[in-house]
C-alpha cells in the first residue's frame, strides 16, 4: 500500500517477536486472533455496504482497495504469520465468514487460554422502596411535551400504530423509523412479531373475559 518502506517492514517483523517475547516473560497474557474471512463472504458483505444506506459509513476507500488488491493482502498476512507465529505468542485464526460462530469461537478460545477461578455472585435483592414524600408522579408529567406513539412497543414488529391497531388494538411506544431496506431483511421475523401481536391480544380478551366472570361472580354472591 506504500505506507511504508520495505526495509522499515522488515524491521518491524523482526523486532515484534522479541518484543512479544518480553511482554509474556513479564507476566502478560498475550493472545493474538486472526479473524479470516473469504473472498466470497468479503464481496457478500461489501455489496451489502454499498446497497444499504445504514451500512456505508463501515465502506471506505481502504476497503475498496483491499477488495482489489485481495492477494497482496493474503501475501501479506503469510509474510506477518511466518515471522510472528512464534511459541510463547503464537497466533490464533478464527474462521469468521459467519460472525456470531466466530465470536463465540473467541470468546471460548479465551477462556480455555486464561486459566481462571469461577467467582461466586452474591444474590441480588430489590430494597423495598421508600414511601416516603410519596406523591403521583405519573400525573405530574400531564402537559409536557411527550413524543408521539407512532410504533409498536409490545413486540419487535416494527409496524406503526395506524397499522398495527386494526390486528392488535391500540399500541404504544416510541419505536425509531426503520427504513424500508430493513423490512426486507427481516423475514420470517416479521411474521413471529404478527403473532406476538395476536397473542397480545388474546391475553387481553382473556383478562377482560376474567373480568366480566369474576364481576359476576361477585354480583352472584359466589366466593
Amino acid at each position: 500500500m506504500g505506507f511504508t518502506k520495505p526495509q522499515e517492514v522488515e524491521r518491524f517483523l523482526k523486532l515484534c517477536p522479541e518484543i512479544e517475547k518480553y511482554i509474556v516473560d513479564a507476566g502478560i497474557i498475550l493472545i493474538k486472533f486472526w479473524l479470516e474471512v473469504g473472498k466470497e463472504e468479503q464481496e457478500r458483505r461489501f455489496h451489502a455496504r454499498i446497497n444499504d444506506p445504514l451500512r456505508q459509513w463501515k465502506l471506505s476507500p481502504m476497503d475498496l482497495e483491499s477488495f482489489r488488491r485481495w492477494y497482496d493482502y493474503s501475501r501479506a498476512r503469510d509474510i506477518m504469520f511466518k515471522a510472528s507465529d512464534t511459541e510463547c505468542a503464537p497466533w490464533h485464526i478464527v474462521r469468521s465468514d459467519d460472525k456470531k460462530r466466530a465470536r463465540l469461537n473467541c470468546i471460548a478460545a479465551m477462556l480455555h487460554l486464561i486459566h481462571y477461578k469461577k467467582m461466586r455472585q452474591p444474590k441480588v435483592e430489590l430494597p423495598n422502596r421508600s414511601n416516603k414524600g410519596r406523591y403521583d408522579d405519573r400525573n405530574s408529567l400531564s402537559g409536557r411535551n411527550f413524543v408521539t406513539s407512532r410504533y409498536c412497543l409490545c413486540c419487535d414488529c416494527w409496524r406503526s400504530r395506524e397499522e398495527a391497531a386494526p390486528r392488535a388494538g391500540p399500541h404504544i411506544g416510541v419505536r425509531q423509523h426503520r427504513p424500508d431496506t430493513l423490512e426486507r431483511w427481516l423475514g420470517q421475523r416479521k411474521e413471529i412479531a404478527a403473532l406476538r401481536c395476536q397473542v397480545a391480544e388474546l391475553r387481553r380478551e382473556i383478562e377482560t373475559m376474567r373480568g366480566v366472570r369474576n364481576g359476576a361472580r361477585r354480583g352472584n354472591g359466589v366466593n
